[in-house]
């Protein structure tokens, strides 16, 4: 995205929660494939995070929850075209190695860092100085 979304992050996660049809299960498996792919390389800072996000969540549905809504649907729910998202969604898929397997462990460690006072969910973008 050019610009980032007027939207906080944290009210875009409230908006998919309310709309979203899947488990809280998800939502946490989509942030931990956010971290694998900032990891990996793939930069996540305010213009991206929201689409990111979603690519993840969606992700997340389909190898969880295994939902059989239209991806139009949650492309409302994401603010996002069909296009932006499945494209985002095969470009997360690709860069997590084709494994959205999560271990209990990591799955335990990353719920236990987000219920931290100041949890550092996304990165802060390098300094140009």
């Amino acid at each position: 995205a050019i610009f980032a979304p007027s939207i906080s992050f944290q009210n875009y996660l409230r908006r998919l929660m309310t709309y979203s049809p899947c488990s809280p299960e998800c939502f946490v498996l989509a942030g931990i494939y956010v971290k694998r792919l900032s990891a990996a390389g793939l930069p996540i800072c305010p213009r991206s995070v929201h689409r990111v996000y979603a690519a993840c969540l969606l992700l997340a549905i389909k190898y969880r929850d295994d939902l059989n809504y239209p991806t139009s649907y949650y492309a409302q729910c994401d603010g996002l075209t069909v296009h932006d998202l499945t494209t985002m969604e095969l470009r997360c898929f690709c860069l997590l190695g084709y494994d959205c397997g999560v271990t209990p462990e990591d799955y335990n460690a990353f719920c236990g860092a987000m219920s931290s006072p100041s949890p550092n969910f996304v990165a802060a973008p390098p300094s140009l100085g």
